[in-house]
């Protein structure tokens, strides 16, 4: 009975098989090598069910698991099990983009597509130049790459969903506004400056008033 690799991430492998009609409980045991070249034998569960998921792995690191039924207690003990499956996983690379440009570039940018105009949203080619900017497409890079560390949620895609919802729209819409951060740049050269990124000196964006006393402290109140 096959088993199937139901999701891996970073730091987890969830597994499911259908349980032999004889089994009453399966053992799961893991291995893997250690960087010294030992081998590492765990006893992970014993479980009651066709499924199980292992929280505690490493990253880019391969896996052999070894499923074997156990019989109930409260008969004889065969002398084999009935039931002996082994399945190897390889968990995810640290990353899957190496960095918020790398993640901007491969993939955010293709897939979230904008009319880029004077009358719609903003966007300047060199975002990377603006604080805002790759501040907050760090950040979006940064739940991303989160969210492949959890187990599967109960629904399909509901980590991605619950992404867009808090994360990738709300930020994108505040990142291309009209007034937002990159206002001053152009998305194409139609003034034929040869230039689309206008340096933050000479931009019309400021950074918030911030005034103090001498002593580089807020002033008293009047």
């Amino acid at each position: 009975m096959a088993v199937d690799v139901v999701a891996v991430t970073r730091t987890s492998v969830t597994l499911a098989w259908e349980m032999h009609p004889d089994a009453f409980a399966y053992r799961v045991e893991r291995t893997t090598r250690l960087p010294n070249g030992e081998r590492e034998d765990l006893l992970r569960a014993v479980v009651y069910e066709g499924l199980y998921c292992d929280p505690g792995l490493k990253p880019d690191t391969e896996y052999l698991f070894q499923l074997v039924s156990v019989a109930n207690p409260d008969v004889d003990e065969p002398e084999e099990p009935v039931d002996r499956q082994r399945r190897r996983v390889r968990t995810q690379p640290p990353t899957e983009f190496e960095d918020s440009v790398a993640f901007f570039a491969q993939w955010f940018a293709p897939t979230f597509r904008r009319q880029l105009t004077s009358s719609a949203a903003k966007w300047c080619p060199e975002w990377w130049r603006h604080p805002e900017a790759r501040y907050v497409l760090d950040e979006i890079w940064h739940s991303y790459e989160v969210l492949a560390d959890e187990p599967p949620p109960a629904f399909p895609g509901q980590h991605r969903a619950e992404w867009l919802v808090n994360f990738a729209y709300p930020l994108l819409d505040r990142l291309t506004l009209q007034l937002g951060p990159m206002t001053d740049c152009y998305t194409a050269d139609t003034q034929k400056s040869g230039r689309l990124h206008v340096p933050l000196a000479d931009g019309e964006v400021r950074p918030l008033p911030h005034l103090v006393d001498a002593d580089g402290k807020y002033p008293s109140h009047d």
